[in-house]
């Protein structure tokens, strides 16, 4: 048996030696350039985004053409990992410095510690092949680390500004989700607006698969994700089916877009997924939805099945009508710090104050408790998984009093977030840290780098980008419209959706349970390279 590294599995170290066809975007990279380009198809920038970042909404539409080879002169280029673990982050990093190598090997590439904290705090570290290689195709951000830090002062900029010219870099990458990459958008604005040309880029990552638009077809790291929560449901399936005693409630990522419970709906069919923006269309209350839920399970139990697996998205809250109204009234009232859970039912509606009290005290205390970085409502901290199982049991027992309802409540969230890549996702990875690096060797400022045809083989993929604020709109953020990338929502009448809601009965009454698994590395092209279920559904429209 070969001896193992002292800290390191025999898996990791085949890992380190895998080698993503993706490699092949360093083919000739230094013959490739940067033209300006003039979409007839563009519709004009709203007026009132304009005036928020008249900078960015001048940067053009640009196309990738061959010419004659240019490498670099020695550049000094910064990166940070953003937000959120998600796998892949650090193949972006290895695939930028094999990017800019490839221009030229005196280029250095600095890597910021703790993400945006260090960018502000100046701290940073020499990136060379002793340290990103021992990172090759590995989960997590332990590469750099990252921070959920936001930049959002004036104070904050000019920091990054100055550490920035301190030392002498020559762009700056920023790996991240919505919000992060909102932030790169706002301080590539910032350095334009100073007369500083220091290209900054970003690239879209995020487990939850909703930083996705006409330009990005899925966000680095949710294939691997989902399919690590979707083992895990198989495996509750099959748990169902050989006890056949309990009801498993399993919450999943995706605060504001079903996307993660939509694909693991599609990897395990199981017996009720629920989709966050197909119940806002309906209109349908938390108490009539655990009404029908309730009297799904009880046809199931009268059928002989006093079992199941049901999918919740953690931004349930945020979408039923009544609760969703409820939310919007505490994200006023908490911007009041004395708001507590003795005085909030003098301050609510009365239709607000209906709902909240019809809640378990326990979820009531959450909502006043749990608040993002905005002041708002944190509904991720929310147990949504257990206020169903609550709900729907005291429903069964008007229905059904002789039926056992058992329920085991699940939340998958941080489990899949620093897995290794797949294949696909560590492809995707090195890709879009390789265009990075021809976009910032060809110092342009403001994009963010896609890749397109990623439902197809890895050899018909082509690299690109796209300007940020193309991706951006007027948001209210603490009580001002300020300009974010907009987050992507599961369109209710997209095929993928439609074809798990023309299943649902038959899922609800059937055991039509799929179990995919853990994810493969190793074998049969069509174990190991496979695609979100989502992005192949997309690509058939």
């Amino acid at each position: 048996m070969e001896l193992l590294s002292v800290n390191k599995s025999y898996f990791e170290l085949q890992r380190l030696h895998y080698r993503p066809e993706t490699l092949r975007f360093l083919q000739g990279i230094t013959s490739l350039h940067i033209v300006d380009s003039v979409s007839t198809a563009s519709p004009q920038v709203p007026k009132d985004l304009q005036e928020h970042i008249p900078y960015l909404c001048n940067i053009p539409e640009v196309t990738i053409e061959k010419g004659k080879a240019k490498p670099s002169q020695p550049l000094k280029i910064g990166v940070l990992l953003s937000g959120g673990q998600a796998p892949g982050g650090h193949n972006v990093v290895i695939g930028l410095f094999e990017g800019l190598r490839a221009f030229n090997p005196k280029t250095k590439l600095f890597g910021f510690i703790q993400g945006p904290l260090g960018l502000t705090r100046g701290l940073y570290k020499d990136l060379d092949i002793s340290v990103i290689y021992d990172y090759y195709n590995v989960g997590g951000f332990d590469m750099l680390s990252s921070s959920k830090e936001k930049i959002k002062t004036k104070e904050q900029k000019s920091t990054i500004l100055t550490t920035v010219k301190k030392l002498k870099l020559d762009g700056l990458l920023i790996i991240g989700g919505n919000d992060s990459n909102t932030d790169t958008a706002m301080l590539a604005e910032y350095f334009l607006k100073n007369n500083c040309h220091i290209p900054i880029i970003g690239v879209p990552k995020t487990i939850d698969g909703d930083l996705k638009n006409f330009w990005i077809e899925t966000p680095l790291g949710f294939h691997t994700s989902c399919r690590i929560y979707s083992e895990m449901i198989g495996n509750l399936e099959k748990d169902a089916l050989s006890i056949k005693k309990y009801h498993h409630f399993v919450r999943l990522m995706g605060q504001k877009a079903s996307y993660t419970t939509l694909e693991c709906g599609l990897q395990t069919l199981p017996n009720i997924t629920l989709i966050s923006e197909h119940l806002a269309m309906r209109k349908i209350s938390l108490q009539k939805l655990s009404e029908h839920l309730a009297m799904g399970l009880v046809n199931r139990y009268r059928s002989g099945k006093n079992y199941s697996t049901i999918l919740i998205p953690e931004g349930l809250l945020e979408h039923i009508f009544d609760t969703k109204k409820l939310i919007n009234e505490l994200n006023v009232l908490l911007l009041d710090n004395t708001l507590n859970f003795d005085n909030v039912n003098k301050q609510l509606s009365p239709e607000s104050l209906k709902t909240f009290s019809a809640l378990p005290t326990e979820i009531a205390q959450q909502l006043l408790i749990a608040r993002d970085s905005y002041g708002n409502v944190r509904v991720s901290k929310i147990a949504t998984e257990e206020l169903l199982a609550a709900l729907i049991k005291k429903e069964i027992q008007k229905i059904e009093p002789k039926m056992e309802f058992q329920s085991v409540n699940h939340f998958f969230g941080y489990e899949s977030r620093a897995g290794f890549p797949s294949n696909f996702d560590a492809n995707y990875g090195l890709a879009l840290g390789i265009v990075s690096a021809l976009f910032l060797v060809r110092q342009r400022t403001g994009y963010m780098v896609t890749i397109n045809n990623l439902a197809l083989p890895y050899s018909e993929w082509s690299g690109g980008a796209t300007p940020l604020y193309k991706m951006m709109q007027l948001e209210q953020r603490l009580g001002e419209e300020i300009p974010v990338i907009k987050t992507d929502s599961v369109n209710p009448n997209a095929p993928e959706v439609q074809y798990l809601l023309n299943q649902s009965d038959t899922c609800l009454m059937k055991d039509m349970y799929s179990f995919p698994g853990p994810l493969q590395y190793f074998g049969e092209e069509r174990l190991i390279d496979q695609r979100p279920l989502t992005l192949l559904w997309g690509n058939k429209t």
